[in-house]
């Protein structure tokens, strides 16, 4: 049995085995599991692929299935990658911001309803704040911004596991805006935790704010709330204590 992973441009789709390599029967116009000599596509999750490499397509298929890239790996790699695709990212739900509200303007809204939409608001911003990203200085003395989008994330912890078991002397990967280069096991380390600190800081941050929303009781009050506000001290958490105070 040999093991492959499926990119597609930069985004990581999953893992395979050799079983998922089929060809299209013409006789009875069906897909059959084949040798990977003799395969015309991959499946993953019950989408089929199609790479250059491989044996080309039926004519009553060509075009109905993305190509992409299909690359054998070993089984440690296998097992690594097979691990994040069921990672679940730590970051909140995005939810489309509401349009702001005038309160003087609107006095029939209720206080419950201005909360919802203040606390949709803040979730919004707290998503972009995240997925903005973060700068950080490597061992050359350069300092890179890094986007942080789920795709990143899973990127970047890909990465840190590989990392983490010595699977190569140097990893390929880029910052934003630049091309791809090597970085050291442990700059991936470095990236990887200064990643996390960002999601940990910003979610932490907007469940105290959560907190203190549904406090308030007065519409003007609510209206001025912004993501970035200094939150009183009875709704800060002892993690927003530590990450925000112990600084």
């Amino acid at each position: 049995m040999t093991y492959w992973k499926l990119i597609d441009g930069s985004d990581f789709i999953g893992v395979a085995t050799s079983y998922a390599f089929i060809r299209f029967q013409t006789k009875h116009k069906i897909m059959l599991v084949c040798d990977v000599s003799e395969a015309q596509y991959i499946m993953h999750n019950e989408a089929i692929y199609h790479a250059n490499w491989m044996v080309p397509e039926h004519s009553e298929k060509r075009g109905q299935y993305k190509t992409i890239e299909v690359i054998q790996i070993d089984e440690a790699e296998y097992n690594l990658l097979a691990e994040v695709e069921d990672y679940e990212i730590p970051e909140p739900e995005y939810v489309e911001p509401p349009q702001e509200i005038i309160v003087d303007l609107v006095e029939q809204i209720t206080i419950d309803y201005l909360v919802d939409n203040k606390i949709k608001s803040m979730s919004a911003a707290c998503h972009n704040a995240i997925t903005n990203g973060f700068d950080i200085t490597l061992s050359d003395g350069e300092t890179v911004h890094f986007s942080c989008t789920t795709q990143d994330q899973l990127n970047l912890i890909t990465l840190a596991n590989m990392a983490s078991n010595g699977a190569m002397e140097a990893y390929p990967y880029h910052a934003d805006g630049q091309l791809c280069k090597y970085f050291s096991a442990d700059e991936i380390a470095a990236i990887v935790a200064k990643m996390q600190m960002l999601i940990a800081r910003e979610t932490t941050y907007f469940n105290s704010l959560k907190a203190y929303i549904y406090s308030l009781k007065d519409k003007t009050e609510i209206a001025a709330v912004y993501y970035g506000v200094d939150i009183p001290a009875e709704y800060q958490s002892e993690v927003y204590k530590d990450l925000f105070l112990g600084e």
